[in-house]
């Protein structure tokens, strides 16, 4: 499962964005995916920043950490 990208790249993409440079263009400077900074700056005309979402699947172990510890860390892996 691919995790969200560090929120120091958050912070990177949204200085670069004020200063004006194109989504995609910050994507080619930071390493990261066309799509990836697609999304990013239409979340950030949209909103203003760039926090990460929320777990919108809440039965999985990772947006449930007691469930995590019942089952240990490595459970699920082949």
């Amino acid at each position: 499962m691919p995790t969200s990208l560090s929120p120091d790249i958050r912070y990177r993409f949204q200085v670069q964005h004020r200063e004006g440079l194109s989504g995609r263009g910050i994507g080619r400077r930071l390493l990261i995916s066309v799509a990836t900074a697609v999304r990013f700056a239409a979340c950030l005309r949209r909103t203003g920043n760039l926090t990460s979402a929320a777990n919108p699947l809440p039965g999985y172990a990772s947006a449930r950490p007691e469930m995590q510890k019942a089952r240990g860390p490595r459970s699920g892996l082949f």
